[in-house]
């Protein structure tokens, strides 16, 4: 009777379908889920007992469900896979899908505009700063509603200098500005530096916090 039941166990084994074992896990490497746009992250997770190939859906927002695909790998001989560079062009949803279908979860990845901003003193009471802010073709933000803040060493707050600046639209999703910023008096010298923010910037960027949804008050607290 054993010897009759071994062959008819393996054929029901061979039966199944190759992804009854697999378990999709999904990650960013070193779990890195903030970038700039322009930047990528790496992707990588397990399929159980699955072997073939694994594709990567991206759902960008406003999140309404319309994955598409992105790229599709092979995992190797120990059910691994890796999308070595995913770069959304905002905050995106992405989940791993393999033959069944059968997918993992899906994480977010949160996409913040590229920057680029300097500072250097120009006298004792000023700084001069030249910035940009870019993103996608269609990118836009409120070109008014540019602050700069001060945060000195030490300081529990950020300190806001001067009023709103405009910036200007060199073209297409880039935003730049320039000009000298004044600095707080003071009899004796301090450590600090500077940031900026833009008020009522698009849904859409970034993780919300409470610092953006506070851009344009005189002070901003740090979280500790």
């Amino acid at each position: 009777m054993l010897k009759l039941l071994l062959p008819i166990a393996v054929l029901v084994a061979l039966l199944i379908p190759a992804t009854a074992g697999a378990a999709v896990t999904i990650q960013t490497s070193k779990n890195v889920r903030d970038i700039r746009y322009g930047d990528s992250v790496r992707v990588k997770g397990k399929t159980g007992d699955y072997r073939g190939p694994v594709t990567l859906e991206i759902d960008e927002f406003p999140y309404e469900g319309s994955y598409v695909d992105s790229a599709t790998v092979s995992t190797n001989d120990k059910g691994e896979y890796v999308f070595p560079r995913v770069g959304p062009t905002r905050n995106a949803r992405i989940r791993a899908r393999i033959a069944g279908p059968v997918r993992s979860k899906a994480i977010e990845v949160f996409v913040y505009p590229a920057d680029k901003f300097k500072s250097s003193r120009a006298d004792f009471d000023h700084d001069r700063v030249s910035m940009s802010i870019s993103g996608p073709p269609g990118f836009t933000l409120p070109p008014d509603k540019l602050y700069i803040y001060m945060l000195k060493r030490k300081s529990k707050a950020f300190q806001r200098l001067g009023g709103a600046r405009t910036m200007t639209q060199s073209r297409d999703g880039v935003y730049r500005w320039k000009g000298l910023v004044r600095l707080p008096s003071s009899k004796h010298g301090y450590t600090y530096i500077l940031v900026y923010c833009v008020k009522d910037s698009p849904e859409g960027w970034g993780r919300p916090s409470p610092e953006q949804r506070a851009c344009g008050e005189r002070r901003i607290n740090v979280r500790n």
